[in-house]
């Protein structure tokens, strides 16, 4: 898996696939003795087969594996048995939100990014920054809608965020 990682974040997101299809089958073939890493290790796998999907223009990919990766988040319980609404479950919407995007599922899209917004906004740690992945993807969404006025809202709240943790000529968020 971190060699599928590497080559993605390398900017090779092709020759991702092997290595994360790799741990796929290996966390298959662990299931039954190590079920907790087995399921870590394949949604992992998902998420960033997922993601190097996008980058390749290989949209119906892309979100099969996204909708996996979300699926098995949603699947998850905590030691009371309530669902576990964690930093992943919020990242993982936005992916989604991505997938539908480039699916023309616009309305499905905007649903997903709201869903991160408000899981990362519940969280313990949460702070406005957290907002740069499924904001502005939002306020586009709402453009391509064309509701103007809360693509313009949703677009300008995470200028502002921004602008307040990193200053108006912020290079710090697109890194």
């Amino acid at each position: 898996m971190l060699v599928g990682t590497y080559m993605f974040e390398r900017g090779v997101p092709d020759k991702t696939e092997p290595f994360c299809n790799v741990a796929l089958m290996i966390g298959e073939q662990m299931k039954g003795h190590h079920n907790r890493e087995a399921h870590e290790v394949i949604r992992e796998g998902h998420s960033f087969i997922g993601i190097a999907h996008v980058e390749t223009n290989s949209h119906d990919d892309s979100k099969r594996h996204k909708q996996k990766w979300l699926d098995m988040l949603l699947e998850r319980r905590s030691e009371s048995g309530l669902p576990i609404r964690d930093y992943e479950l919020g990242y993982a919407y936005n992916e989604i939100g991505v997938a539908y995007g480039n699916s023309d599922m616009l309305e499905e899209a905007c649903e997903a990014f709201r869903e991160s917004i408000a899981i990362f906004q519940g969280l313990e740690d949460y702070t406005d920054t957290m907002l740069g992945w499924p904001e502005p993807n939002l306020g586009f969404m709402y453009w391509l809608l064309k509701d103007y006025d809360s693509a313009e809202k949703a677009l300008i709240e995470i200028l502002d965020i921004h602008a307040a943790a990193w200053g108006v000529d912020d290079t710090k968020s697109f890194k």
